[in-house]
């Protein structure tokens, strides 16, 4: 009896090993997670009157972009388009809510979190602008955790994020 009580004592010692072990393994994984961009503009053509505010998603799901934007000298809101991500610059169309006008942002994202204008992206009468940003990725522990908290779950369910990114690595 004792040697069966010991059997069954290490068996489930060895099953608690193995899955203490393949959900510590898991957590290590890299995931896919969206990104958020806080862009702030602080000068647009050398007027500081001239700032934005620009909040932008980048969804690795669909490999597209969202966003909103505001006029902090016109108390506007501003709908975005036509993003692109390129050489290290975002750029996207920004068209005023409140009147017809629009214009093309685009911005290198710099190392010490400032934005440096790249000019020709559109049509439009900026020339400069400057300002900064903020850059974070969310932190779903798995896909699970993402389809709770979504108010769609139904599409949450057909997105990436959360889910684990597989390796590009062939097996030899």
């Amino acid at each position: 009896m004792r040697l069966r009580n010991r059997m069954a004592l290490v068996l489930a010692i060895a099953m608690l090993a193995v899955a203490v072990t393949t959900v510590a393994a898991s957590a290590d994984v890299e995931r896919y997670q969206f990104t958020d961009y806080e862009l702030t503009v602080t000068e647009v053509n050398g007027n500081t009157a001239y700032a934005h505010d620009f909040t932008i998603r980048y969804d690795p799901s669909t490999d597209g972009y969202e966003g909103s934007g505001w006029s902090v000298f016109h108390s506007g809101s501003e709908s975005l388009s036509e993003f692109e991500m390129a050489g290290g610059a975002l750029s996207f169309r920004s068209d005023y809510d409140f009147n017809d006008y629009f214009w093309f942002p685009s911005f290198m994202l710099n190392a010490d979190l400032t934005l440096t204008f790249v000019d020709g992206y559109g049509d439009d009468n900026v020339t400069d602008a400057q300002g900064v940003y903020t850059m974070t990725d969310t932190e779903y522990k798995n896909h699970g955790q993402y389809v709770k908290q979504a108010e769609d779950k139904k599409a949450a369910a057909h997105s990436l994020i959360g889910m684990p990114i597989q390796s590009q690595k062939k097996n030899k």
